[in-house]
């Protein structure tokens, strides 16, 4: 992982990169040590929000990213890791971003939540809701990037706390 995180420190697109330091983290030790109350604040809308898109407990609606209930036992450290400071590393195709251009000119992106005949609903990389007529889109692609932002951990000790709250789930 060390490998894959250093190799990114040094990616030409500012969303692909990783700051340094990140990298000389023992990421396995650093979750053991970390504040799993203050992980799951983190965690919350209120934090850095990932709880906006991803649910932690097996009865909570997905809402719009991958569930990471039961993360202890479904993913590794590194997995986690990586994930979330490259979130377009590795994209499940369920959860691929989508493009959309509508008549009026507007472009939006991000994961599709539901759709019907008449209307299109996604959650932006913002995770807000978007509504979309689908007589007004002009263009649709599905994207190989994830419709989660990089960066939405600035800190080591965030993503160790985030780590120990996401590990300490069952």
């Amino acid at each position: 992982m060390a490998e894959r995180l250093a190799s990114a420190a040094e990616a030409p697109n500012a969303a692909d990169q990783v700051p340094p330091e990140f990298l000389d983290v023992d990421w396995k030790l650093a979750a053991r040590d970390g504040d799993a109350e203050r992980g799951g604040k983190l965690f919350g809308p209120d934090g850095i929000g990932c709880a906006k898109c991803h649910s932690v407990a097996n009865d909570m609606a997905v809402q719009g990213g991958p569930s990471l209930a039961g993360a202890r036992k479904r993913f590794t450290v590194p997995y986690l890791v990586e994930s979330i400071l490259l979130p377009g590393r590795q994209v499940s195709p369920l959860f691929k971003a989508t493009v959309i251009v509508t008549a009026d000119g507007k472009v939006h992106a991000g994961l599709v939540i539901g759709e019907t005949s008449d209307k299109l609903e996604m959650l932006s990389r913002q995770a807000q809701r978007i509504e979309v007529d689908k007589s007004s889109i002009l263009e649709r692609k599905v994207e190989d990037i994830s419709p989660m932002p990089a960066g939405l951990v600035r800190k080591p000790d965030e993503l160790r706390d985030i780590l120990a709250f996401l590990l300490q789930l069952d």
